[in-house]
């Protein structure tokens, strides 16, 4: 039986207890948004490959691949906002499709490194395909922004620059 009780430090609560806290009180409504994604499950590829790339992060976890990160930490400070727990599970699930390699680099602390396969780095056309559309829909107005943001993803990604 979890604690009822909730500490507080300062004016900070203990997030982990809190969210405990929830999950016990609530558990149906907390939930929820945890739960795991569904499948499509039908036949077509677009479909099937969704499954394996579609959640939320998980494509610019594979562009942050392709631009040298390699690092846990790498990953985190790269895309603010995914929490720890979310990208744990993306890398995982990347691994178990056969997407990324997981090396232990250390086992005091445990750290790792993720590099892209060769099916993960068959990616490569679909990302720059994504990033092209974007540049050429998602920039109206903002010419001066889209060739600074093209100017930064050609120096860190060289081989998806084809200005």
């Amino acid at each position: 039986m979890l604690p009822l009780s909730l500490s507080l430090r300062g004016d900070n609560l203990n997030f982990t207890q809190y969210s405990r806290f929830l999950v016990h009180v609530n558990r149906r409504s907390y939930t929820q948004g945890m739960a795991k994604i569904r499948p499509y499950n039908q036949d077509c590829p677009i479909a099937r490959t969704l499954d394996i790339v579609g959640d939320r992060w998980t494509l610019l976890i594979v562009r942050d691949l392709f631009i040298g990160h390699t690092r846990f930490n790498e990953f985190l400070k790269s895309s603010p906002g995914i929490p720890p727990k979310i990208l744990s599970g993306r890398l995982k699930k990347l691994q178990e499709h056969g997407i990324i390699e997981r090396r232990v680099y250390s086992e005091h602390p445990l750290r790792a490194e993720y590099t892209l396969t060769e099916t993960g780095r068959s990616l490569r056309p679909v990302l720059h395909t994504i990033g092209e559309w974007g540049f050429e829909h998602l920039f109206e107005g903002e010419d001066e922004l889209r060739d600074q943001v093209r100017e930064v993803a050609a120096a860190q990604a060289p081989e998806f620059d084809r200005t």
